[in-house]
């Protein structure tokens, strides 16, 4: 059992967007770049993160594509661990 501290979550998903039938009828979408976009919420995301991982013994945080690549960029300076992004090939998020 971890000892890591568990913050409190809930008012993060009141920034979170909610898209009825997208793509397609009967799909609701969450849209997490209303949380990215407000400073104080996507800090508190971060925090959220790191407080549950800290004291894992992680070596590497992987980011896939566009919000992932950045979630682990931060993620991975708060444990002190590597962080590296990656996307499919052709993808305009590849860098």
């Amino acid at each position: 059992m971890s000892s890591a501290k568990v913050l409190n979550c809930e008012p993060l998903k009141q920034l979170i967007r909610t898209v009825p039938d997208f793509p397609k009828p009967g799909i609701l979408f969450y849209d997490i770049t209303t949380l990215l976009k407000d400073k104080t919420g996507f800090a508190e995301l971060i925090d959220a993160f790191a407080a549950y991982y800290i004291d894992k013994d992680i070596d590497l945080v992987l980011g896939i594509e566009a919000r992932g690549a950045s979630l682990s960029l931060e993620c991975g300076l708060r444990p002190r661990a590597q962080a590296e992004e990656a996307a499919r090939e052709g993808c305009a998020c590849e860098l």
